[in-house]
């Protein structure tokens, strides 16, 4: 499936339209329906939020009164019984020290003083009580606990009047027990009990009246409580349902077109390019629909067109001037790597096949030759006669691989033609006195103008610049070398990594001088025999450039015991035969 296919499909994924939804809202556009949906939720979360507030404000009206004021209360009212305690406790060893001989009159006013002064402090704690339940009576939260704490004021007076009577018969008793009239004080001390027993009485009945008030606050925070969380439930599970019902209703409108929408879809995912949607709701949907009719309309021109010129060009160019059709030129400078090849002894074998013979075995050849070329995203740039001419460069490969993946593709291209050798005979229609199909490569890298050439009517898409030229002038250069594939400086200087090679020598193009280098094999694929040949070779070739001529032939013909067909080594052979010709007559 194309990209202009898969364009189109994700485009359409992420709209959700709905033709039908006008059964439920008939005149309002899709915004509206969904924001008359959103903004009735919004209305009902805000209804419970209201109540819920109403609710938890009683709760927590509550406990502020609890807090506030109960506790308070509680608190004063266990330190005025605590004191009253420790009042008594003097008062016992008041009598006590009195019935002792001999008599610490001096110990008894300590513990007088004492008594009085747990005394103040009583009688400060009731203040401070019953200005704190005037307080909560003013201002407490909840009208049942301003009842309550009504009804806690009188007790807290009655508990003043009875300390205010303990306080007296105590100090009374005191004053007694110098006179020494024991009957007298049998009497008070009797009446004291008696008030003791009233004043505690009191403070008990304030205790348990706070502690009903604090049961009956903690009972009914605990209820509301439940309350609120009833109250929850049935407002989450109408929230629910209101909104299932109208997400239902929702949903229900958008399924029909939906659906319409997704068998178009996969319809155009599958290449049926004659699909229509027809939506009819006289919103949005019918736009989009409408939309996507004009859509596949031109996705399907767009086929066509690949279609029609991807036999001549590659259809990555063809996708790519479709998508920049509004550009009037595409040009621009960028280092590419070139490949340029030819079948070696062409001339030999067209004699050989009549026309219609040859058109079919070139095509077949230029099939398998294309086939590395197009694994790594090459570009086919033309065909020449039985010349083949591929380019590697942006935006199909990155800056950093171009030159490696030409290298392979290359190297390939010689796999390719033992598969060509075994068709021969069917292609040719003979078996015997079959051709050696063979082929020279030349490899060069550099800076061209691709894109757009020609003229105002016609054009295609091509390379042009020095690695043109220069891989048409490698590959020639191989039947001087015998070699078979020949890579310049440049491209073996971006290749290095991933390929084995053997320098050649250096030529002058154009104004620079520049090594050549032939291409061997993959990074560690090659064998013993050819590394050997290689590391000799370039061990002589130094030795030529150092003008060590004598021990460079040594190593060359050392290499033609190797392999009797090394041009490269007879070269330099011949080129050191020359060099002492040379100094022999200069000598003479």
């Amino acid at each position: 499936m194309s990209n202009i296919h898969k364009t189109a499909i994700a485009a359409l994924s992420t709209s959700i339209p709905s033709a039908s939804m006008a059964r439920f809202f008939p005149k309002f556009s899709i915004g509206v329906k969904i924001f008359a949906i959103a903004t009735s939720m919004f209305a009902f979360l805000a209804i419970m939020m209201g109540i819920n507030y109403d609710r938890i404000k009683k709760v927590n009206d509550e406990l502020i009164d609890l807090a506030e004021y109960l506790t308070p209360l509680t608190a004063h009212t266990t330190l005025i019984n605590a004191r009253v305690l420790k009042q008594q406790i003097h008062l016992e060893r008041i009598l006590q020290l009195y019935e002792s001989e001999p008599i610490d009159w001096q110990q008894i006013e300590e513990e007088l003083a004492a008594f009085e002064k747990q005394g103040q402090q009583v009688d400060e704690e009731i203040q401070a009580a019953i200005a704190l339940s005037r307080e909560a009576i003013e201002h407490a939260k909840l009208l049942r606990d301003i009842v309550q704490f009504a009804r806690i004021e009188p007790i807290l007076f009655h508990i003043e009047e009875e300390h205010e009577e303990f306080n007296d018969r105590g100090l009374q008793i005191t004053r007694s027990l110098r006179t020494e009239n024991q009957n007298f004080i049998d009497f008070l001390e009797d009446e004291l009990q008696e008030e003791e027993e009233r004043f505690n009485q009191e403070v008990r009945n304030l205790f348990q009246e706070l502690s009903e008030f604090t049961q009956r606050s903690a009972r009914n925070a605990e209820r509301e409580e439940r309350a609120i969380l009833r109250l929850n439930i049935i407002l989450m599970i109408l929230a629910t349902g209101f909104g299932m019902v109208s997400a239902f209703g929702l949903t229900m409108g958008l399924v029909n077109p939906l659906k319409k929408l997704l068998r178009s879809t996969r319809e155009v995912e599958r290449g049926n390019l004659n699909t229509k949607v027809a939506i009819a709701s006289g919103d949005e949907i019918e736009i989009l629909g409408n939309t996507f009719n004009l859509m596949v309309a031109e996705i399907k021109e767009k086929e066509q067109i690949k279609n029609t010129f991807g036999q001549y060009l590659d259809p990555r160019i063809v996708e790519n001037l479709i998508q920049q059709q509004s550009k009037q030129n595409i040009e621009e400078r960028q280092i590419v790597t070139v490949l340029f090849s030819d079948v070696a002894g062409f001339t030999g074998i067209s004699e050989m096949l009549a026309p219609e013979g040859l058109v079919k075995l070139l095509n077949q050849y230029f099939t398998l030759a294309a086939e590395p070329i197009a694994r790594y995203n090459g570009v086919i740039d033309c065909f020449i006669g039985d010349a083949l001419r591929a380019f590697w460069g942006e935006p199909f490969v990155s800056a950093t691989e171009h030159a490696q993946f030409a290298c392979f593709a290359a190297l390939e291209q010689f796999e390719q033609l033992a598969r060509l050798q075994r068709m021969m005979p069917d292609l040719m229609g003979f078996r015997k006195g079959l051709p050696d199909f063979n082929i020279r490569v030349g490899l060069a890298t550099s800076e061209v103008i691709a894109g757009n050439i020609g003229s105002e009517q016609f054009k295609s898409y091509t390379v042009m610049g020095n690695a043109v030229e220069w891989a048409e002038r490698l590959e020639a250069l191989n039947k001087k070398y015998g070699t078979k594939i020949l890579l310049t400086e440049d491209t073996w200087k971006l290749a290095k990594d991933a390929i084995e090679t053997r320098e050649i020598d250096m030529i002058s193009i154009g104004d620079r001088q520049i090594k050549i280098y032939e291409l061997l094999s993959r990074k560690n694929e090659l064998d013993l025999e050819r590394e050997y040949l290689r590391d000799t070779f370039e061990i002589g070739l130094s030795a030529y450039r150092d003008r060590e001529f004598f021990k460079a032939r040594g190593y060359f013909e050392t290499c033609l015991l190797a392999r009797s067909d090394d041009c490269s080594a007879q070269i330099y052979l011949e080129k050191i035969d020359r060099q002492s010709l040379l100094k022999g007559k200069s000598s003479s």
